[in-house]
């Protein structure tokens, strides 16, 4: 690879630093940022709304993440991306501690574009007869027996969520969004993906740890050097994001339309309208020219 990369290493730590919270603040805009070459990620809360779903107190979440990579370079783009938020209290100490529960998220499944791929198989078996001596075979000149199958497959890009509860199994306080590209088209995925989840604590404060993992093209035996740099070290932890019903952190909105609105009557359009997914042919990707 005739690339190099430069990389800023914290002396003490031996890592590259992770996002902190601002001195005097529960959380923050920005929840994480990483740059490797050409390929760049980043995350960051766009917007808490503090109310109430079904009468419990609740608090409605909205992430965007961006995945910056050049399609003019197929080797340096994201195929996957795995975003993961844990869900967590912040004092654990008290008899009657509970996690916090997911209890909506959204997008659920997002299927892009089909795009029909045509798939062939064709094999040939030679039929070999016995022949006495007496009898001329040219040589090199067999009868054979074979099959020609062709099939029509569609491929797309997709994007699912799941959530599950850590360390208790029946409270769902992890949500996870996959994506994929679409393995026909060789695009990558999607340059901006908005998501948000509803979640319920009774307390008021909680936090959230969120990951990202991704993969690209460039893989050598399985091996994807550019995704295990970007997934693992040199990088720390990211903070944690703090919530806390009396503060929105700085340059975050506060969806002050739903104020008066009981979270669990959210409609399919107003979901849509709080993570607007653009449409296949609208997704626009990341190049030197935009910088």
């Amino acid at each position: 690879m005739e690339r190099t990369v430069t990389l800023q290493v914290d002396r003490a730590a031996g890592e590259l630093h992770g996002l902190r919270n601002p001195l005097g603040h529960t959380s923050r805009a920005k929840i994480t940022a990483k740059h490797l070459g050409e390929c760049k990620l980043t995350g960051e809360l766009k917007a808490v709304h503090y109310g109430h779903f079904g009468g419990k107190r609740a608090a409605l979440i909205v992430f965007g993440f961006t995945f910056h990579f050049q399609t003019s370079r197929k080797l340096f783009r994201y195929t996957s991306a795995s975003i993961k938020i844990t869900f967590s209290s912040i004092n654990t100490d008290t008899i009657d501690h509970r996690e916090p529960i997911v209890q909506k998220f959204f997008p659920a499944a997002v299927f892009g574009e089909c795009v029909k791929e045509k798939l062939e198989w064709k094999w040939e078996v030679p039929l070999l007869f016995g022949t006495s001596s007496l009898l001329p075979v040219e040589l090199g000149v067999h009868p054979k027996v074979g099959q020609h199958t062709t099939v029509e497959r569609g491929q797309r890009a997709e994007i699912h969520g799941i959530t599950f509860g850590y360390p208790n199994v029946q409270d769902a306080n992890v949500v996870q969004w996959d994506l994929s590209e679409n393995k026909a088209q060789q695009d990558g995925v999607p340059h901006y993906f908005p998501c948000a989840a509803i979640v319920l604590h009774e307390r008021g404060e909680f936090k959230a740890e969120v990951t990202v993992k991704v993969s690209t093209a460039l893989s050598i035996a399985g091996f994807d050097p550019r995704a295990w740099i970007m997934n693992a070290k040199p990088w720390s932890k990211d903070d944690p994001l703090h919530f806390d019903w009396s503060i929105v952190p700085e340059g975050v909105s506060t969806l002050a339309e739903l104020r008066e609105l009981d979270l669990s009557t959210l409609t399919e359009d107003q979901c849509k309208m709080l993570t607007p997914l653009p449409v296949e042919y609208q997704v626009c990707y990341y190049s030197k020219a935009s910088n």
